[in-house]
């Protein structure tokens, strides 16, 4: 019995010996094994040379793109960049480089930036990004950015920014390019037209400045509609006089609307006196509005701290007894 039991016992450590041997040759088969592919990237290398029109779906990851070239996303087409995106390789004599999501395409930045690179002779940093005809979307989630001078154009397009950032390069890293620092160290100037857009816990800084005199703003218009959540805009109070080309306000024409939700907007340029300031949110025309709302919470309680079953809740506009109405949900 004991000879038997020795047997067993060796036979059960080379078991367990075997198993450990050949469980490691398949993870090293696993190791060696190339990561499967969430989708079709036809873009291989680092660096995409002349136009690229994409027209089926393409899921490109892990790599930050050199761009010689413009991309157009055509209808069909669809564009997804995670943990990379694309830094277009600009100069005085290829200024016309451009970014293009057409009628029925999409972009989507996923933890990935779309830039300009400012490493070239002869830089030109400014880009023009459009979305533009019937479905056409972008959108930007999970720390994406937007990251250059020039345009951020909208026409008949969805637009999602999700706990991202549209914003311009500072000082520093271009003030040795030879280009006028003041023109090229903002975000692109934003002009959106029939479009929907969604902003969630995201930033929209430095909106375009200059010395100058010149100045932008965030322009809707066309029956646009604006939501946002818990975000910052970069418009503010500040006075044109007293500091030419330095305000920015969010704009709304007679036929769009704004609604806010816990927005926060740049207070550094507050002007000392309240005479001197000016509207950071302007309807141009009647129909128009920027709608400012806070979250509420409300519940009906009896005296014992019971909710209430059926209960109805109004709320009226103070001094009038006028019942007060929220366009953004029809209530």
């Amino acid at each position: 019995m004991q000879n038997r039991a020795g047997r067993d016992a060796r036979a059960f450590s080379l078991l367990i010996v075997g198993t450990l041997v050949l469980g490691g040759f398949f993870a090293a088969i696993l190791a060696m094994s190339p990561p499967s592919q969430a989708g079709t990237c036809d873009q291989v290398g680092g660096v995409i040379t002349g136009d690229w029109t994409i027209t089926n779906a393409q899921v490109c990851s892990g790599i930050l793109y050199t761009v010689d070239g413009t991309i157009n996303i055509n209808s069909g087409g669809s564009l997804t960049l995670i943990d990379g995106g694309l830094s277009f390789a600009k100069d005085e004599s290829h200024t016309g480089y451009s970014l293009n999501v057409n009628a029925g395409g999409a972009l989507v930045l996923d933890n990935s930036t779309v830039t300009t690179q400012t490493d070239a002779i002869s830089p030109y940093l400014k880009l023009a990004f459009t979305v533009a005809g019937a479905n056409s979307q972008f959108t930007m989630r999970h720390g994406a950015s937007l990251k250059f001078p020039g345009w951020f154009n909208a026409t008949s397009a969805s637009l999602n920014l999700t706990d991202s950032k549209v914003t311009g390069f500072t000082d520093s890293e271009i003030s040795d390019l030879g280009l006028d620092t003041d023109d090229n160290n903002d975000a692109p100037l934003i002009a959106w037209s029939a479009t929907s857009a969604s902003v969630y816990r995201s930033t929209i800084e430095r909106i375009y400045e200059h010395a100058s005199g010149n100045s932008s703003n965030i322009d809707l218009t066309a029956s646009s509609s604006l939501y946002a959540y818990d975000s910052y805009l970069g418009v503010d109070y500040a006075s044109n006089t007293l500091t030419p080309g330095r305000h920015n306000e969010l704009r709304v024409d007679g036929s769009s609307n704004a609604y806010l939700y816990n927005v926060t907007i740049d207070r550094t340029q507050d002007p000392a006196s309240l005479a001197d300031w000016e509207p950071a949110f302007r309807p141009t025309a009647a129909g128009g509005s920027v709608n400012l709302l806070r979250w509420a919470h409300d519940t009906v309680v009896d005296s014992s701290g019971i909710p209430i079953a059926g209960s109805t809740i109004w709320s009226t506009l103070s001094p009038s007894s006028t019942t007060a109405q929220y366009p953004d949900n029809g209530l």
